[in-house]
């Protein structure tokens, strides 16, 4: 009889010890979190985080590329928003998205206006497939290159550097939800 309730009273101090170090919580409700409102993002703007929905646009970028293995291809000029061959390569590259100060925040997001950590999203293709997306940080030269894997399995086999930039335009006050700094 003693043994049976050693065992239980073992099980119950494993599940709660469980749940303490996992954070696992199904007991209290799940909490939506609400949409900012004008006053909160008035608060974040203020507070210098601006989380814009407009992004700042560049007429071209120049990128230092390498390989896993380290080879370095010529810098190449890219026009956001243009497929441009990578030549020697099965790939084709393309700039989207250009942010002035990069952070994560659960999801790239730009801070602030002021040129702290410019980046662009480059998106490499094989024929017309996404294969992945890789950062091109100007102050990172080929952050995460490598050992990450995008969706299809692949190990991502270039890495990229924002050695420059050109053409940069600000979002204006009409099309963006902060105030430029």
């Amino acid at each position: 009889m003693n043994t049976k309730w050693i065992i239980l009273a073992v099980v119950i101090i494993a599940v709660v010890l469980l749940f303490y170090f996992t954070g696992v919580d199904n007991i209290s409700p799940k909490k939506e979190m609400p949409s900012p409102t004008p006053s909160m993002q008035a608060d974040m703007e203020h507070a210098g985080h601006v989380h814009s929905l407009e992004l700042p646009e560049v007429s071209q970028v120049q990128l230092a590329i390498k390989n896993i293995q380290e080879e370095s291809f010529p810098d190449m000029k890219l026009v956001p928003g243009e497929k441009t061959k990578l030549a020697g390569t099965e790939y084709s590259l393309m700039a989207t998205e250009f942010y002035t100060h990069w952070n994560f925040d659960g999801r790239p997001v730009n801070i602030s206006y002021k040129e702290l950590n410019p980046a662009i999203k480059i998106e490499v293709f094989e024929g017309d497939s996404l294969l992945y997306h890789q950062w091109a940080f100007k102050n990172v030269p080929f952050f995460g290159m490598g050992g990450m894997n995008h969706p299809g399995g692949m190990a991502k086999d270039l890495g990229f550097a924002l050695v420059s930039y050109e053409g940069l335009k600000m979002p204006t006050p009409e099309s963006k939800t902060g105030e430029m700094e």
